[in-house]
């Protein structure tokens, strides 16, 4: 299917790191048999967590995103706890990480309040 729709290679494919293998390992053999390598890039990020457990509708701890932002979780700050974490590390969501990071954008808020933009220098503008 993604050598109809995409080729014979693609630039990224990635998942999680529980796909590693034998997943994504048989997919390279496979296409290496079709005589390509399916992908340039090979992306496997880490699992999410919840309060240091495993997210899992199993567990009841399973959320969205929009789950987040219904709940008043600011968009900014989802994004901010998010990069605040290499993807291939687990991403712990705590309540603790949520407030930390909203208390840190509003300092930053903070910071630029009342601030106007000046003008952009030429050199800048052209470097």
């Amino acid at each position: 299917m993604a050598y109809d729709l995409f080729g014979s290679a693609l630039d990224n494919h990635g998942g999680g790191n529980d796909l590693q293998f034998p997943h994504h390992e048989n997919e390279i053999a496979q296409s290496r048999c079709m005589g390509h390598g399916f992908a340039n890039v090979w992306l496997h990020n880490e699992m999410l967590q919840v309060e240091g457990k495993k997210m899992s509708k199993s567990l009841g701890n399973f959320f969205t995103v929009h789950d987040l932002l219904e709940q008043g979780v600011p968009g900014e700050v989802i994004r901010f706890v998010f990069l605040g974490t290499h993807y291939r590390k687990p991403l712990d969501w705590t309540e603790t990480k949520r407030a930390e990071a909203e208390a840190t954008l509003r300092k930053w808020h903070g910071m630029v309040e009342g601030v106007v933009a000046g003008e952009i220098s030429a050199a800048v503008s052209a470097a």
